[in-house]
């Protein structure tokens, strides 16, 4: 006879073995703290006349791809489908704007650039996230409108509180009856 061991229990969010460490994504490399960059090699890479510039940029993508995952993973509290999503979209979106070119030594370290860039991506696509989700029924608030109060109800008083009305519409046919 033959006994088996049973599986250990899953994470209900993952899907994991609870015993097992989530696995983190390889893209990136093993590196995951923010190195200090070279300002020749970041001006060469925002200048596209400079012959390497493109080797430079994806260096500069290759070296602060993991630190910044991590940073979204860690500070962020993100799984890593989302962590891997958020960190290529802030990327993606450097690379739109051009910021290479931009950047000048004397403003600070291209570290702290890095780091200020994506609280600030991160905070924008969270209120993006936030506006358009639904609104959750505690937060609707349903104020009624005078041509759509039924005509049993008046509204009296100076605060303009509801109160019932007694007298009966004319030419209902319930009030006469029981007159």
């Amino acid at each position: 006879m033959k006994i088996e061991a049973a599986a250990p229990p899953l994470c209900q969010s993952t899907g994991v073995p609870r015993n097992e460490p989530p696995k983190e994504t390889a893209i990136g490399g093993p590196d995951t703290a923010f190195r200090t960059t070279v300002w020749s090699d970041i001006l060469a890479a925002g200048d596209p006349a400079h012959p390497r510039s493109r080797d430079l940029m994806a260096l500069l993508l290759r070296t602060y791809w993991k630190p910044a995952y991590m940073y979204v993973r860690t500070m962020w509290k993100a799984n890593v489908e989302d962590a891997k999503d958020l960190t290529q979209a802030f990327f993606a979106r450097l690379l739109e704007k051009d910021f290479c070119a931009r950047l000048r030594p004397e403003r600070g370290s291209f570290r702290g650039y890095l780091k200020r860039a994506l609280k600030n991506f991160l905070l924008n696509a969270r209120r993006h996230d936030a506006a358009r989700a639904p609104a959750r029924p505690s937060r609707l608030r349903h104020r009624r409108s005078p041509r759509l109060l039924p005509p049993s109800c008046t509204r009296s008083g100076r605060d303009g509180t509801l109160r019932p009305s007694f007298a009966a519409p004319s030419g209902d046919r319930r009030s006469t009856a029981m007159r």
